[in-house]
């Protein structure tokens, strides 16, 4: 086991380097004042953000490259370049997967109905909910479905080959 680990170091590391990701950069000059750059090293807010996709060594090189962007067009020099990952590129065929926010506060419900209460974020894209009602533990780990990441034209609320929306047949 000691040699696998060995080999890996000695190659660089591990197949988590190969990873493509989706990236946003930001720039922190001296004031300490952090912007967001875009491509072509300009300014740019969070909702115009467009990700860039690449490896952990890609995106290291990209932010240099922004960074030196930033500097040119600003006259300024830059304190620290900071590349923000979004999360990891999905596979081929994982489109159809349900988006799925996570529990970050839970509790027991102390009014009349199910027995939990939970709040979930979702970390794709940051939303919260408001407090959610849930009858079992296991519904409050499997967490809930993120609006802004599931729009109701995705294919995962469409219904399955076969399904009639519980519709009956007549």
């Amino acid at each position: 086991m000691s040699e696998q680990i060995e080999t890996e170091a000695a190659s660089g590391g591990s197949l988590e380097r190969l990873v493509r990701r989706r990236w946003l950069y930001t720039v922190t000059d001296w004031n300490d004042d952090e912007t967001l750059v875009d491509e072509n090293g300009d300014e740019v807010f969070r909702d115009d953000a467009k990700e860039h996709i690449a490896t952990d060594a890609e995106a290291a090189i990209e932010a240099d490259r922004r960074a030196d962007l930033w500097e040119t067009k600003q006259d300024a020099l830059v304190a620290r370049v900071t590349r923000h990952s979004q999360g990891i590129v999905s596979a081929p065929g994982s489109a159809d997967r349900v988006r799925r926010m996570h529990m970050v506060d839970t509790g027991p419900n102390q009014y009349v109905g199910p027995a939990y209460v939970a709040k979930y974020r979702c970390t794709r894209c940051g939303t919260e909910s408001e407090w959610q009602t849930a009858r079992t533990i296991g519904e409050i780990r499997r967490g809930i479905q993120c609006p802004k990441c599931n729009p109701p034209n995705d294919k995962a609320h469409r219904q399955p080959p076969g399904g009639n929306g519980g519709a009956q047949k007549k």
